[in-house]
């Protein structure tokens, strides 16, 4: 697990962005969008008020895991997941308690 946790062979991409600009709004779809540190992405109804949790992302390639499993023609939309990005070709694990730069 550990060597997991430190495996970068090279950098990601992002796929998708999305905000949800009020509570239980739909989630809009961005091709760009301003991160503020410390709270998160601008224009997303979410704010954080101590730092954590600034933005939720999920890997491309386990939307098209999902998708297979659920025997579909393509992945599942991270929109049904309520996630502000897709990202592709990255160790999320090895994310996780770690400050990252995006874009």
């Amino acid at each position: 697990m550990a060597s997991a946790k430190n495996n970068f062979p090279h950098s990601g991409i992002i796929c998708w962005i999305g905000i949800r600009t009020e509570r239980k709004a739909p989630l809009s779809s961005l091709t760009q969008v301003r991160a503020v540190a410390n709270t998160g992405l601008e224009g997303d109804h979410y704010k954080s008020r101590n730092g954590d949790r600034q933005l939720t992302l999920i890997n491309q390639e386990d939307l098209e895991a999902m998708g297979s499993f659920l025997q579909q023609n393509s992945a599942v939309d991270p929109e049904t997941l309520r996630n502000n990005m897709g990202v592709k070709g990255i160790n999320l694990l090895a994310l996780k308690d770690c400050s990252f730069k995006i874009g």
